[in-house]
């Protein structure tokens, strides 16, 4: 930082208020090797400012530099008042360390402003991607979904017939088929408890929701309206929907095998770290067996948000 400091901060520095005249060293010091100037001002004009014409313009306040003044007058009890040498040392160490706090805070703060900046263009300009920009705001990262075409959801064969949670991709169904043969071979039960929802019914389901809760507990476990992976018909709820199918056969089955099957967990514990969706055991969908679906799911398999 102090080599930054000679490098670019070619300022000014007014220091303000000495509370001893001894420290007030000539009008103007160059300390050596830093193009620092050091001067004195009026009483009322206690404050640290950057040359207007630096490369950096920020200003930095610094309001009745007490511990500046604090420290100086600390020192004077423990040092001969004619050593001017070491008290001009002290006093540009001083300074340095000021600036360094400055410079840091500044840099920081910078930053927190550069990121809200880049969150309010965001929201103006409706450019958030794949990304739903109300759940974004809250911290948490949903991903478009396009909803499949009605000729192209077929009754799955489990639950009730032609009921809508019940309809599947009809490219998914022969596999979905053949995974829960297999697992019932193995003695496990598989079965799909809700498959595709449309967005006009998860529009219903978060518009209740949101009457009630805050939107970060209603999109940390559900997702928006346009924004569910059961709209494409491609992804399935297995058994209970809830957190004791964690601990259940069928999950360790489904870790083990789905994916020889063409299907894949989306919200695993690592996605739920990084996305703000809660993890979900029993919410798998088909990429196909070589990846040939994948496509659909880009946005969140590449984390574009």
């Amino acid at each position: 930082m102090k080599d930054f400091i000679q490098t670019y901060l070619k300022y000014t520095v007014l220091i303000g208020t000495l509370p001893l005249s001894h420290y007030t060293m000539a009008n103007s010091q160059i300390l050596e090797n830093q193009n620092v100037t050091i001067k004195t001002l009026q009483p009322n004009e206690d404050i640290i400012s950057l040359h207007h014409n630096a490369p950096l313009t920020t200003k930095i306040g610094l309001a009745k530099n007490r511990e500046l003044a604090s420290t100086i007058e600390e020192k004077t009890n423990h040092n001969n008042l004619n050593n001017d040498i070491d008290t001009q040392t002290f006093i540009k160490n001083k300074i340095i360390d000021l600036l360094e706090k400055s410079l840091k805070n500044t840099q920081e703060q910078s930053s927190k402003d550069a990121d809200s900046k880049d969150l309010d263009e965001k929201l103006n300009n409706d450019d958030f991607g794949e990304c739903h920009p109300q759940a974004y705001q809250v911290g948490i990262k949903h991903f478009k979904y396009a909803e499949t075409k009605k000729e192209d959801l077929v009754w799955s064969g489990y639950g009730v017939k032609n009921h809508r949670k019940y309809l599947i991709h009809k490219q998914a169904k022969p596999a979905l088929d053949e995974m829960i043969k297999a697992a019932k071979k193995d003695g496990i039960t598989l079965k799909p408890n809700s498959i595709f929802r449309s967005v006009n019914r998860q529009k219903q389901i978060i518009e209740h929701k949101l009457k009630t809760q805050k939107p970060y507990d209603v999109y940390h476990i559900s997702s928006p309206a346009g924004y569910s992976e059961h709209h494409t018909g491609l992804a399935m709820d297995f058994n209970s929907i809830d957190s004791t199918f964690d601990h259940s056969s069928a999950y360790r089955w489904l870790l083990k095998n789905a994916e020889k099957f063409g299907f894949e967990q989306t919200f695993t514990q690592e996605y739920s770290t990084w996305s703000g969706v809660s993890e979900e055991s029993w919410h798998w969908r088909y990429i196909g067996k070589n990846g040939e679906f994948a496509y659909i799911f880009q946005a969140s398999i590449n984390r574009q948000c």
